[in-house]
């Protein structure tokens, strides 16, 4: 009988443990695995792409960095004034972020030199958004899926990409229904005195939000971690097809003044401010595409 009892008293506090680990939380982040024993309530985050996912998923960070211009490019996301400022996105205050006093501090690949000095304010999570390796726009979903996860809010990001998904749908039957498009190439300014063109290629998520939509779009293969290429305009006039009309969206033009226009070339301003590459990113872009294109194509 005290064998008996033994054995019931030892195996409690077993289960015990078994329930407790069941209830932890496992994410993943391009280093490895974390557990939480419940979702963190303070948070911080440098990275604009995981900013646009928390606001997404309605968990309100206690810090965005570069939070005065993530407002200003952002026309989606009502952003309390309670969240703080914590400075430039690769060299933010520490002094703020520490007197925060968060649980967990999300980075992406431009902050990953900070990541030992705010391991000494927080647990770190980092994400590699972009890279030549995969493919973008599905990493972007495994990214919400992952910060999902964190905050038990699963089903919310699982319903939100259906949303989109069905969203994109009704776009690409929208514009399959009107007259024939031309076919599109996305380029954005190299740089101040640079005669090359940043050309927006295969990577690219706004080429990814534009096949989704149904649209032609001609790309380049070769291309960096975000799916850009710099090319002469030798290069871009053998890029482009003889026998179709085209159209160019530049994204990140200043004015449309200086979008450098050829005579009678198609060309247009990409309206992209609530795009920062989160999951939800591809929907905007492809909204912002199809108005920009659909005021340049039927202007008289």
């Amino acid at each position: 009988m005290l064998k008996r009892i033994a054995a019931v008293a030892l195996f409690v506090p077993l289960m015990g443990l078994n329930l407790f680990a069941q209830a932890q939380i496992e994410i993943t982040d391009s280093h490895g695995k974390y557990r939480f024993e419940k979702p963190p309530e303070r948070v911080v985050s440098l990275n604009w792409a995981l900013s646009e996912n928390l606001l997404e998923l309605g968990v309100e960070p206690q810090g965005i960095a570069d939070l005065d211009e993530f407002k200003v490019l952002s026309s989606v996301y009502d952003i309390p004034n309670s969240v703080v400022d914590v400075g430039p996105r690769l060299s933010p205050s520490l002094e703020k972020i520490k007197a925060l006093k968060p649980e967990i501090i999300l980075i992406g690949y431009s902050q990953r030199s900070l990541i030992r000095p705010l391991s000494n304010i927080a647990t770190v999570i980092y994400f590699r958004n972009f890279s030549q390796r995969y493919d973008n726009a599905k990493k972007a979903d495994e990214r919400f899926a992952e910060l999902a996860k964190l905050f038990q809010k699963e089903e919310l990001a699982a319903r939100k990409l259906v949303e989109r998904d069905q969203k994109l749908a009704a776009l690409k039957s929208n514009i399959a229904s009107q007259k024939p498009w031309p076919v599109f190439w996305f380029s954005a300014p190299a740089g101040k005195g640079d005669r090359q063109l940043s050309v927006f290629g295969e990577n690219a998520l706004i080429v990814s939000a534009s096949r989704k939509s149904g649209l032609s779009v001609i790309a380049p293969d070769d291309t960096d971690a975000f799916g850009v290429q710099k090319l002469s305009q030798a290069q871009i006039k053998e890029l482009l097809p003889r026998d179709q009309a085209t159209c160019r969206a530049v994204l990140a033009a200043p004015s449309i003044d200086e979008l450098g226009m050829e005579p009678g070339e198609c060309v247009f301003r990409l309206e992209y401010q609530q795009a920062f590459g989160g999951a939800m990113s591809l929907l905007h872009l492809a909204q912002s595409l199809y108005q920009g294109a659909s005021t340049r194509l039927n202007a008289p």
